[in-house]
């Protein structure tokens, strides 16, 4: 079989080389003899056309038609012509024999001054156009076009490729056959090579070729007796190993499973320390949390008392220290979530200037305290309505600021947002995408170290000045996981002694637009600035530029009065100086400066002063008895609170006095036309009351089966879809309307409503053709963004006088023997999942909230109390089937009732009973049908008590206008 197989091969490598080389010999005799055979073609015709011109010229020129003619019956007598004609020089035929042919030249520019020659046709004709030149002016007087047949010499050539072709196939049968004989010989010495190495490759390694010492093959058959002895000495030894690896193995397997029981053990430990840890952490957040909401709710709770300007200022620094310490704690949970990639973030339409001066307040005490200047710079082409998560931002900025007040011991903190020039928007991408770089200034002791370093946990500027500075060293790590999960960059530029710059990039989406005339009391006056500090007049001089305030910048108080006197000489009278009071000098010499120059300003110039000062500093001043001329505007300047003390000081109250912003949204020109799905009538009469204070056309549906028959008949711009109703639900309904819809008409977007995270449940709400989500509850602000979103609609804003704002009633007094059942609640805090800002209320231990029940109602007593009466009465019997079904386990009628009381819930300040219906839906949601006991009991004691509330409190005096 080798044999046969190696003397097939060679045969084919023998015949290779000849067979090539025949062939391209064959091929390139072929060629050659055809382009000598179209070369003698051309001669030929072009010779006898040229012989016929010649002849026929003085004939032509006479017009002597005989003669032409018996010229061209002796040049027919040749073989390889087949038909001539003569033209005259109109290109008219003269005279023409032989077969006639197209007249049609076979290419342009034919008949020349020189001769034309057409390839060979299909009928193997070659034709050729040739000038007749006259012996009397050497002028071209006609063409002879003669057609020449091929078909003899393409005999001739075919004749010879046959020949060629023939010899191309005898000279490798005869290879073939040659080398057939020759290698006969070595068959034996083959075959018994090829029985050795069979012998060998079935385990026979004692097997030995014996050949002739003479024969060509010795060579080889030698090399496979040394391979046979080799692989024997080797198959000796791979034994020999085989077994003392298996000792050794078995040796070693008994060691791995000694180590596995001991690393399981470690295991087990390691994960009931983590399991601790954790509790530890989770129990310690808890203990100093409840003391914390203490501090902070009954702060807000004086804040609604009646409190002076500096109580207030008291009260909020309370209330934002307090929260900083609860933002320290977070940190620690916040960097186990980091670690474990679990970064959740929630985002909101937000007010970049708010979240920046938020946090600076809360970092103000720490930074007076140091004598240092918290600066806002902002540029002015950044939009300050955006969409973010403003709790993660201010918590990164809050860790940046206080490492800047850490390590700094003089000057100035400085906070800057500006857009950043190194992202570039891409064509396709998000037109209303904002690049941002924050960066955060100080002038500290700079650094030294390795400044990617200070961004792992626990790493601080100065490990041996750990006790001065404190911090737990989780800041820098904790911003740059929460920047980097937010899509971002974190980077620091530092020198050793001249302090160091923070900075983050961030791209946030643009929100709604700002609201017009917001503060349209102070436009037109004229301000002037007073500050030896550059920065701080900057800041002040783009706080007041945005009030469309003229502004005069002066950089000591011992210019002001040849200030004021040159501008009210120039026609350009000033109303107010806000003045930076110097916190170096004597608090004698400043009140005495102060007052001597505010009451000089307001006598000659009619200009009052506002002092920009420190809580402390504001009551060492009071006591002084400055003039009534003077006001106080505390430190950092905030510009709602600066606004409302300068309109306040020059009497413009009348003008700021607050206001019902009533929105108005449109598209292309007219109300959108929606239609809300809810089987929950609280929820459904919440949505249709925003979308009708919003001026939309609303329509409403109570399950997906309406719904369904009302877009049958009408379209909408938009619609929103409860996901949990009776029969056809959300998605089954949105599926339906998809299918029913024509092809010709616009996709109508449907968003959908639900009170559970979306996450986990994101693809299914796509899958079922819907466009976007709102968990519940949903605020009017959501609403705008999503009709805005999805609607292309713009907003309008008109204003009306304002109802109750921030009424939550008195308790204490309106109902004296019932204050421990209605104690008035801090307002709650909004944080966002997914696109959906979620509200939460104040500690759950709350039966009812009145000022959450505001907020929800987008402060509408009427909508808020409707709200509440709405839930209370279907309490009862949502209570008897919730027993119901429990004891029945008909746990679908079950999840059914009480995501419907969460519904509801969710829309009305009822902290507790939201909490324990949401616990036990999700159970049911997820199909946890043992141990519903604890949940049950829960929710059931929670109805209760909002029912023996309902039945002590008189609902239409809480909500009283």
């Amino acid at each position: 079989m080798h044999f046969q197989i190696l003397q097939s091969l060679i045969r084919k490598m023998a015949l290779l080389p000849f067979s090539l080389t025949i062939a391209i010999l064959a091929l390139l005799l072929t060629a050659i003899y055809y382009r000598e055979m179209n070369i003698i073609t051309r001669s030929q015709t072009q010779n006898t056309a040229s012989g016929i011109a010649h002849l026929a010229s003085n004939y032509l020129y006479q017009r002597d038609y005989d003669a032409t003619q018996k010229i061209l019956n002796a040049y027919m007598q040749k073989n390889h012509v087949r038909s001539v004609r003569v033209l005259d020089a109109n290109e008219q035929i003269f005279t023409h024999i032989g077969p006639r042919y197209s007249k049609k030249s076979p290419k342009a520019n034919w008949f020349s001054n020189q001769a034309q020659v057409s390839g060979t046709t299909i009928e193997n004709q070659y034709r050729m156009s040739y000038p007749i030149v006259s012996d009397v002016n050497g002028e071209v007087i006609g063409w002879v076009d003669i057609v020449v047949d091929q078909t003899p010499m393409r005999l001739i050539y075919f004749e010879f490729v046959l020949a060629i072709f023939c010899l191309c196939f005898a000279v490798p049968v005869i290879s073939a056959i040659a080398l057939q004989l020759w290698l006969k010989r070595f068959k034996p010495a083959i075959k018994e090579i090829e029985e050795s190495l069979r012998a060998v490759g079935a385990g026979n390694y004692k097997y030995r070729i014996r050949l002739d010492s003479n024969s060509e093959l010795k060579p080889l058959a030698d090399d496979v007796n040394w391979m046979a002895r080799s692989i024997e000495q080797a198959q000796v030894e791979l034994q020999s190993n085989v077994e003392q690896s298996m000792n050794d193995l078995r040796e070693t397997m008994e060691t791995i499973e000694i180590q596995n029981i001991e690393l399981d053990l470690a295991r087990k430990k390691a994960l009931e320390a983590s399991r601790i840890k954790s509790e530890f952490l989770a129990n310690t957040s808890h203990e100093i949390r409840t003391p914390l909401n203490g501090i902070i709710g009954f702060s807000q709770l004086l804040l609604k008392s009646d409190v002076n300007e500096q109580q207030t200022e008291y009260l909020r620094t309370i209330e934002t220290s307090s929260q900083g310490l609860l933002t320290i704690i977070n940190d620690i949970l916040d960097f186990s979530q980091i670690e474990s990639g679990q970064v959740h973030l929630d985002y909101a339409p937000m007010n970049l200037r708010t979240v920046l001066e938020e946090t600076v307040q809360i970092l103000a005490p720490e930074a007076i305290k140091k004598q240092l200047e918290v600066i806002t710079l902002t540029a002015p082409d950044i939009p300050m309505q955006l969409v973010g998560d403003p709790l993660r931002l201010k918590q990164i900025l809050t860790n940046l600021l206080s490492n800047a007040i850490k390590y700094s011991e003089k000057g100035n903190v400085i906070l800057r947002v500006k857009k950043d020039e190194s992202i570039t928007t891409l064509k396709n991408e998000n037109q209303k995408s904002n690049p941002l770089l924050f960066s955060v200034e100080d002038s500290g002791i700079g650094i030294d170290t390795d400044k990617n370093q200070l961004f792992e946990a626990f790493s601080k500027v100065d490990n041996k000045d750990n006790r001065r500075v404190g911090g737990t060293g989780l800041g820098l790590a904790i911003s740059k996981g929460l920047v980097t999960a937010m899509g971002g960059n974190i980077g620091v530029h530092s020198v050793p002694g001249e302090g160091s710059t923070f900075w983050f990039s961030l791209k946030l989406d643009s929100g709604a637009k700002p609201k017009d005339n917001q503060y349209a009391a102070l436009m037109g006056i004229s301000i002037m600035v007073c500050s030896a500090n550059a920065l701080l007049r900057e800041q002040l001089q783009q706080t007041l530029s945005l009030w469309k305030v003229h502004v005069e910048l002066i950089d000591s108080p011992d210019n002001i009065l040849k200030t004021a006197g040159k501008l009210t000489n120039e026609n350009k009278p000033q109303q107010l100086l806000l003045l930076d009071v110097n916190e170096f000098e004597s608090i004698a010499e400043e009140a005495n400066f102060i007052d001597q120059l505010s009451y000089q300003l307001n006598l000659d110039f009619h200009c009052k002063t506002v002092l920009l000062t420190t809580p402390y500093r504001q009551r060492d001043l009071q006591l002084e008895h400055i003039n009534k001329s003077v006001a106080y505007a505390n430190k950092p300047a905030v510009q709602d609170r600066l606004y409302r003390t300068i309109c306040t000081h020059l009497n413009l109250n009348k003008q700021i006095k607050e206001a019902k912003n009533t929105k108005s949204i449109t598209v292309e020109g007219r109300p959108p036309k929606i239609l809300a799905v809810d089987d929950n009538p609280a929820n459904l009469m919440l949505v249709k009351e925003f979308l009708i204070n919003l001026g939309a056309e609303t329509h409403t549906a109570t399950n997906g089966e309406e719904a369904i028959k009302i877009c049958q008949t009408d379209a909408f711009d938009l619609i929103f879809m409860d996901i949990q109703m009776p029969g056809i639900d959300g998605m089954e309904a949105t599926k339906t309307i998809r299918q029913q819809t024509p092809s010709n008409q616009p996709r109508t977007p449907i968003v959908a409503l639900t009170a559970h995270a979306v996450n986990e449940k994101k693809s299914q709400l796509l899958l079922a053709g819907m466009d976007d989500y709102l968990s519940k509850p949903i605020t009017e602000d959501q609403l705008i963004h999503i009709i805005q979103r999805w609607c292309n609609a713009t907003t309008s804003n008109a204003f009306a006088k304002s109802p109750m704002t921030e009424k939550v009633m008195n308790i204490h007094t309106l109902h004296p023997k019932k204050e421990a059942q209605q104690t008035p609640q801090p307002a709650a805090a909004q944080h966002q999942t997914g696109n959906a800002v979620k509200v939460t209320s104040a500690p759950a231990e709350k039966v009812v909230d009145i000022g959450l029940c505001l907020q929800l109602s987008n402060q509408k007593s009427r909508l808020a109390h409707d709200m509440l009466a709405m839930l209370v009465d279907n309490l009862p019997k949502d209570l008897e089937k919730i027993r119901q079904y429990y004891e029945t386990k008909t746990f679908s009628e079950l999840e059914h009732t009480v995501h419907k009381l969460h519904g509801g819930a969710s829309y009305t300040g009822v902290p507790k009973l939201k909490e324990a219906a949401s616990a036990l839906d999700k159970l049911l949601q997820n199909k946890h049908y043992d141990n519903l006991d604890s949940p049950i009991n829960a929710l059931t004691e929670s109805i209760e008590e909002l029912l023996v509330w309902s039945s002590e409190m008189d609902l239409a005096v809480l909500f009283e206008e």
